[in-house]
């Protein structure tokens, strides 16, 4: 595993949110002051009409529904764009490039190591 000054390295898991969803992807380049990231593929198993013996349920109501239970995903090597999150002093963290550091999106794009994927159906 190569690793820099990032404290990342090559093939590392990490994860990101944006808003009160998580994706994944994996480490596949670092520069001084950034890491480079491919998203993963996720699917979800255990969908309410999955059939799997945890799978989530989701109640008709309100505006749309309500989707409960815990999900689980299957996740592969993605093969989409390229993203890259630099390193923000203000911050101390690195950060999904493009996005502010200031106001409410202040939380968005922050990189982490490993974490799972999570979607909210319910927002």
């Amino acid at each position: 595993m190569t690793q820099n000054n990032t404290g990342y390295g090559i093939g590392d898991s990490v994860s990101w949110s944006a808003g009160t969803d998580s994706n994944c992807g994996t480490v596949v380049g670092l520069t001084k002051r950034s890491v480079k990231v491919i998203e993963d593929h996720a699917e979800l198993m255990n969908g309410p009409q999955s059939g799997a013996v945890d799978a989530m349920t989701f109640e008709r109501g309100g505006y749309v529904g309500h989707t409960s239970g815990a999900q689980r995903y299957a996740l592969t090597p993605g093969d989409g764009p390229v993203l890259r999150f630099s390193y923000r002093q203000k911050l101390d963290r690195y950060k999904l490039s493009g996005t502010s550091v200031n106001g409410s999106m202040r939380g968005w794009g922050l990189l982490r190591k490993g974490g799972p994927k999570f979607f909210d159906f319910n927002f």
